[in-house]
């Protein structure tokens, strides 16, 4: 059984923006790799973030909210 990959809402942010260190290039590759449906919640938040949302993306002060949509992601 494959162990269960967890990730940090700051690598997704960060790889949709261009911003990946070597190391979280990897953990993003495995998690991504780990099961289709990280790629399909990956493809959705690249697509609300890109396309465009109502939300303040800046990296200030938004950890808690950020755990909190991913938690309502996650249920689906």
């Amino acid at each position: 059984m494959k162990k269960k990959i967890d990730i940090d809402f700051k690598i997704l942010l960060d790889k949709i923006h261009g911003e990946l260190t070597k190391d979280q290039q990897l953990i993003f590759s495995q998690w991504i790799n780990q099961h289709s449906r990280h790629q399909h919640y990956f493809e959705n938040l690249y697509r609300y973030i890109k396309e465009g949302s109502n939300l303040d993306l800046s990296k200030v002060d938004c950890e808690e909210d950020w755990k909190k949509i991913d938690a309502a992601m996650r249920a689906f």
